[in-house]
């Protein structure tokens, strides 16, 4: 039993879920925000779900693409607002 224990590491296991949460959420947010036809709230909640889900397999499988990822993100964001983004 002690064998398992070692194995799983609650503390990152809880950080892990923590991450994935907090962009869950803001996914559920821009999908609220965003859209010019309001979704359900229902439809939120799976595209938020969905996402989430897909970042922590992502995550899982090939760690070293989910920084680019988000460095990809936050460039297009940041070309958009400054009007260079075509």
């Amino acid at each position: 039993m002690h064998k398992v224990l070692d194995l799983l590491d609650v503390k990152e296991m809880v950080k892990r879920f923590l991450k994935y949460f907090i962009i869950g959420i803001a996914i559920a947010i821009v999908t609220y925000v965003v859209p010019q036809k309001k979704l359900d709230v229902q439809e939120i909640g799976i595209i938020a779900l969905s996402s989430a889900t897909i970042f922590a397999v992502v995550d899982l499988l090939i760690p070293n693409i989910i920084p680019m990822v988000f460095n990809g993100l936050g460039l297009g964001i940041g070309l958009e607002l400054a009007g260079l983004l075509i």
